[in-house]
């Protein structure tokens, strides 16, 4: 419910300030500020996963400007680690929270736009392609994991349970991205339908996961690029 809200809030603001900028008769080329939110599928080999996320970029000039965004990653997989691990006679099983890679991820980058070229016969419809090669900040580059396990213990017997904790070591921070993107710029709001490629390793975060002296780790699957089809909807203040 509280995402549904801040969704809803973020379409009012943006409509809010289209319809204001309407009333000035500018339209995106005009504004040096461009915010927004997107959504994008993820590719990691044949590994699906997802993105929600806000955006923000300066324009000094209308071809050139500076861009940031911050996005959630998630991706459902079950076999980056162990499912079980026995240490001291006892067998750990991974907590069921723990099947999936949630990930928080800053870029920056350049924004390079073309001129734009008018669609239709109103003067403030236009279509641009747009450049961002960049960087990628993993926010959260190694995940704790916790293990189950229960046992009877004491006389007379009683369930109890007990928590093995692992973590990874040595995950990826950095890397270089790519992100074309056509764009309908109408008014002050523009429309983004694009594709990201980047070095991202999503699964980085438990390639080397250890529980005390015991490596749980698998490896995993590993690519050499990981892909997202995006969408955006954002607005020129």
């Amino acid at each position: 419910m509280r995402r549904f809200m801040t969704f809803a809030l973020l379409l009012i603001l943006l409509f809010q300030a289209q319809a204001q900028a309407k009333e000035k008769d500018e339209d995106f080329r005009d504004n040096h500020n461009v915010a927004g939110f997107f959504a994008s599928l993820n590719a990691y080999g044949s590994d699906p996963g997802y993105s929600l996320g806000l955006s923000y970029a300066y324009y000094p000039i209308q071809y050139m400007g500076i861009g940031a965004t911050m996005s959630y990653q998630r991706w459902d997989v079950g076999d980056i680690v162990n499912h079980e691990v026995q240490t001291k006679g006892d067998i750990y099983t991974l907590d069921d929270d723990e099947d999936k890679v949630e990930k928080l991820i800053l870029t920056v980058a350049p924004c390079l736009r073309t001129p734009s070229l008018r669609v239709s016969k109103r003067e403030d419809m236009r279509l641009f392609l747009q450049a961002e090669p960049g960087i990628m900040l993993n926010v959260l580059p190694n995940d704790n994991l916790t293990y189950v396990c229960q046992r009877v213990e004491g006389q007379p017997g009683k369930w109890v349970q007990r928590l093995l904790y692992a973590k990874n070591h040595g995950g990826q921070q950095f890397s270089w991205l790519f992100r074309p993107s056509l764009n309908l710029g109408i008014d002050t709001g523009i429309i983004s339908l694009g594709c990201t490629l980047s070095g991202f390793d999503p699964y980085s975060s438990r390639r080397n996961v250890t529980a005390g002296n015991v490596k749980v780790s698998e490896g995993g699957r590993e690519h050499k690029v990981c892909a997202e089809v995006f969408a955006s909807l954002a607005i020129a203040f």
